[in-house]
C-alpha cells in the first residue's frame, strides 16, 4: 500500500523497470534476475547418461508428456525428486504440485510400486527394476494453484505455437544422480524452432553434463525468428516469440548491439564463447531470468520502439551474469540443493554488483547519459529509503531471501546493493590513486576463480579484502554485513560529483580538484562503441556501412588504427577502405634534413605500423576537417592528435592529414592519404585547429 504515496511519475518507473510479482505480492515491484547453478557447457561424460524424452507432438490438456529412461539403478536411487525451488528464484516452486500419472515400469513393461511421499518426492520401491518412468507434468504458466504462483519466466508454458520449458518445471532426478549426464529428446511440429543454450548430438539429443546444467540451460519452441552476431569471439544467438510477428529477433539484435560490444569492452572480452537470449512476447510482462550462458525474457507484446530501451536496461544486467555467478560464486551455487535451498551471504556480489555494473556500463559506453545515469541513482535512493527499512543489512537479506519476509524486501538489492557497488568501485579507485576500480577486480577474481572454482560462502568477504587493500574489509563491516547509512554525499564528493541530500539530486562538480578530476576520469573511463565495432568487423557485409558515408569512411580509418597496448588491428577492415592502387604517403625530413615522402601500399603501411602500433598503443583523434567536394571527388584536410592509450590527456603528436576519395555511387573509396607532422618548425595554422 506504499505506492498509495508515490508520484504516478515514480510509479509508472517502478512498474516499467522493476516487473510485478504474482498477485499476493500485488504492490511490491520486482526486477527479477533470478540466478542459476553455475555450469559449464561440456559434453556428455563417460558415465551413464538419463534419458528424457518430451513428446510435444501430443500438447492436450496442456501437460508436457515426459518418459524418463534410466541407466542401472541401485537402492540409493529409490527416490524421484522434483524440484522444490530453483537458483536464485528465491520462492517456493514445488514442481511435484503440477505432476500427475507418475509411474515406473520394469523391462517386460510391468507397473512397479511407487508411493508418494511427499509434494515433491516418488519413492521407487524397486528401483534396480526400474526399465523408464513415465509422467505428466502440467504447464505452470496457466495452471491454477492457491498459493506460490511460479514467475512465468521461471516456469513453463505449452501452446499451439510455442512452448517455453525451464529444466526444474518439467524434469526431476534420481536420488544420488544429480551429477549424471543428462539427455533429452524433444518431439516436436517440424515447423518448430528450438532456442536453447544446450548443445545438441548428431542423434538429435540436447546433452547437459547434470541437472544442475538441464535448470540453467532454458528452452523456447515454437514459431520463433533467430538472429545472430559473433561478438570478439562470442557467438550471440536471439530466439524471438512474438504472438502476432510484430517484434523480430533481428530488431532486437540491432536494439542491443551496441550494448553487447560495451560488455565486452567494459571486460576486455567476454568470458564465454557462445550465449543465447530468449524472448517471449505475448500478453504478459513477467520479468527475465538468467543463467550462465543464456537468459529469457516474457513481456507483453507492443510496439518495439515503447520497449527497446526497457529491454535494453534489463538484458545489460541479465548479461552481466556471464561475469558473476558464472565466473564467481560460491560453492552453495555451485552445487544446488534442490530440495532444501541454502542462502549465500553474497546476494551483494550476485546481483548488486550486477545491477551496477549494467548501468555503468551503459553510461561508460554512451547508451546512457550522465544525467541519465545520475537519474537512475536518485531513483534506487528514492525506493530504497522510502519502500525498505535502512537497518536491514545486505547480508540479512541474502540470509532471509527464501521466507516471506526475506521476499517482500528482495528487490532491494537491485537499489541498495547496487548503491553499495557503486560506493565499493569508488573507495577503490580512491586507495588505488585512480588506477584499479571494482570491475578490475571483479575480472580478476573472475579469472582467478572460474565457473568450476567456487569460493568459500563464508570467508569470502575475507578473500576479496586480501585481493584489494586493508581498509575494504571495514567498508564490508560497515555497509554489506552491517546498516550504516550510505555515505553518498562523501564518496561521490571524491570523484567530484555533488550529491544534495535533501533534494536527492547528483551532478557533475564544474571546477572539480585535479586529484578529483584524476578519479573521475577512471571512475568514468568511456567504452568505444565505434573503436568496438570496428575490431568486431569482419565480413563485406559488416564492412558496408563503414563506407556508406564520407563521415563514416573518416571515422573508420582513424579507429582502425587505433587501439591500446596489446590490441590486435582490423587490417583486413583497413585494407578495405582503400582503392585498387591507393596509396599512403608519409612525408617530413630525413636524417639530412631534406624533405621526402615516401609512396606505400596500404600492405605496406600495414608491415611497417603493425607491430609498433600493438606494442605500444596508439589512439589517432581527428579534431578539426575541411572538406571540399567536385561531382564524386572529396578532399578532406584533417588535423589529428596522437596519443599512447586513450586515457592519456594530452597527446604527443599532431598533425594533419591531406585525404582524397572517390564515391562510386555505392560506396566510398580512399585514393591517397598523404600527411605530415606538426614540428617546432612547422606549427599547424589556426584555421585547422578550431571548428568555428
Amino acid at each position: 500500500m506504499i505506492l498509495a504515496n508515490f508520484s504516478s511519475e515514480i510509479k509508472q518507473q517502478i512498474t516499467m523497470r522493476y516487473f510485478l510479482k504474482p498477485l499476493a505480492y500485488i504492490f511490491a515491484f520486482i526486477f527479477i534476475s533470478c540466478g542459476s547453478a553455475q555450469t559449464t557447457p561440456v559434453q556428455i561424460q563417460s558415465a551413464p547418461a538419463v534419458s528424457f524424452h518430451v513428446n510435444l507432438l501430443d500438447r492436450s490438456n496442456d501437460t508436457f508428456k515426459v518418459q524418463v529412461t534410466p541407466p542401472a539403478l541401485t537402492a540409493e536411487n529409490n527416490i524421484f525428486q522434483f524440484a522444490s525451488t530453483a537458483p536464485g528464484t528465491y520462492e517456493t516452486m514445488d514442481i511435484g504440485r503440477y505432476v500427475s500419472g507418475f509411474k515406473a515400469y520394469d523391462t517386460y513393461g510391468n507397473e512397479l510400486e511407487i508411493q508418494k511421499i511427499s509434494t515433491n518426492q516418488y519413492q521407487l520401491t524397486t528401483p534396480e527394476k526400474i526399465a523408464k518412468i513415465e509422467y505428466q507434468v502440467a504447464e505452470t504458466w496457466d495452471t491454477p494453484v492457491t498459493e506460490n504462483k511460479i514467475y512465468l519466466m521461471c516456469g513453463s508454458s505449452i501452446e499451439d505455437t510455442n512452448t517455453l520449458i525451464n529444466g526444474q518445471a518439467v524434469f526431476g532426478y534420481f536420488k544420488g544422480k544429480q551429477d549424471s549426464p543428462i539427455k533429452i529428446k524433444i518431439d516436436r511440429p517440424k515447423d518448430w524452432r528450438i532456442g536453447t543454450a544446450l548443445k545438441k548430438s548428431e542423434d538429435g539429443y540436447y546433452l547437459a553434463k547434470d541437472y544442475d546444467q538441464v535448470v540453467d540451460s532454458p528452452i523456447l519452441l515454437g514459431n520463433l525468428t533467430k538472429a545472430s552476431m559473433d561478438v570478439q569471439g562470442t557467438e550471440i544467438d536471439i530466439y524471438t516469440y512474438s504472438e502476432t510477428g510484430k517484434i523480430t529477433s533481428d530488431q532486437i539484435l540491432n536494439s542491443m548491439k551496441d550494448m553487447l560490444l560495451a560488455a565486452s569492452g567494459f571486460l576486455n572480452g567476454l568470458p564465454v564463447k557462445h550465449y543465447t537470449f530468449l524472448f517471449h512476447f505475448e500478453d504478459t510482462t513477467a520479468g527475465a531470468w538468467e543463467h550462465s550462458y543464456s537468459s529469457e525474457y516474457v513481456y507483453r507484446e507492443t510496439d518495439w520502439e515503447h520497449l527497446k530501451n526497457n529491454v535494453l536496461e534489463v538484458a545489460a544486467h541479465e548479461f552481466f551474469h556471464v561475469v558473476t555467478p558464472l565466473n564467481i560464486h560460491s560453492e552453495i551455487i555451485d552445487h544446488f540443493n534442490f530440495v532444501t535451498p541454502v542462502p549465500s551471504d553474497h546476494l551483494w556480489l550476485y546481483e548488486g554488483t550486477t545491477e551496477w555494473a549494467a548501468h555503468m556500463m551503459l553510461m561508460r559506453s554512451g547508451q546512457k547519459s550522465m544525467d541519465d545515469y545520475f537519474k537512475t541513482l536518485k531513483q534506487k535512493v528514492y525506493i530504497s529509503t522510502n519502500l525498505y527499512s535502512p537497518d536491514i543489512s545486505l547480508v540479512q537479506l541474502s540470509k532471509t531471501s527464501y521466507t516471506p519476509i526475506g521476499h517482500k524486501i528482495y528487490n532491494n538489492i537491485y537499489m541498495k546493493g547496487a548503491l553499495v557497488a557503486g560506493l565499493l568501485d569508488i573507495k577503490l579507485i580512491e586507495l588505488s590513486n585512480g588506477s584499479v576500480g571494482l570491475i578490475d577486480v571483479i575480472k580478476r577474481l573472475a579469472k582467478e576463480y572460474g565457473p568450476n572454482k567456487p569460493f568459500d560462502d563464508a570467508t569470502f568477504f575475507d578473500t576479496f579484502t586480501k585481493e584489494t587493500y586493508p581498509e575494504i574489509r571495514t567498508f564490508f563491516d560497515d555497509y554489506v554485513i552491517g546498516s550504516k547509512p550510505l555515505p553518498l554525499k562523501t564518496y561521490y564528493e571524491k570523484i567530484g560529483v555533488n550529491y544534495d541530500e535533501e533534494n536527492n539530486k547528483f551532478s557533475l562538480e564544474k571546477y572539480p580538484t585535479d586529484t578529483q578530476l584524476k578519479l573521475r576520469n577512471k571512475w568514468m573511463h568511456p567504452i568505444d562503441i565505434f573503436q568496438l565495432d570496428l575490431l568486431n568487423s569482419k565480413t563485406e557485409d559488416q564492412f558496408e556501412e563503414k563506407v556508406s558515408t564520407l563521415d563514416n569512411t573518416i571515422k573508420t580509418l582513424y579507429g582502425v588504427i587505433s587501439g591500446e597496448k596489446g590490441v590486435e588491428r582490423n587490417w583486413k577492415l583497413f585494407k578495405y577502405l582503400f582503392a585498387p592502387g591507393a596509396k599512403l604517403i608519409p612525408t617530413g625530413k630525413n636524417e639530412k634534413d631534406e624533405l621526402k615522402a615516401r609512396y606505400l601500399k596500404p600492405e605496406d603501411y600495414i608491415k611497417n605500423s603493425n607491430d609498433w602500433l600493438v606494442d605500444n598503443g596508439f589512439f589517432e583523434k581527428e579534431i578539426h576537417r575541411t572538406v571540399d567536394t567536385f561531382g564524386n571527388m572529396a578532399h578532406v584536410f584533417s588535423t589529428y592528435e596522437s596519443f599512447r592509450s586513450e586515457t592519456d590527456k594530452y597527446p604527443f603528436m599532431r598533425g594533419i592529414n591531406s585525404i582524397q576519395l572517390l564515391y562510386d555511387g555505392t560506396r566510398w573509396w580512399i585514393i591517397n592519404v598523404y600527411w605530415a607532422q606538426e614540428s617546432k618548425d612547422q606549427l599547424i595554422p589556426s584555421e585547422y585547429l578550431t571548428n568555428d
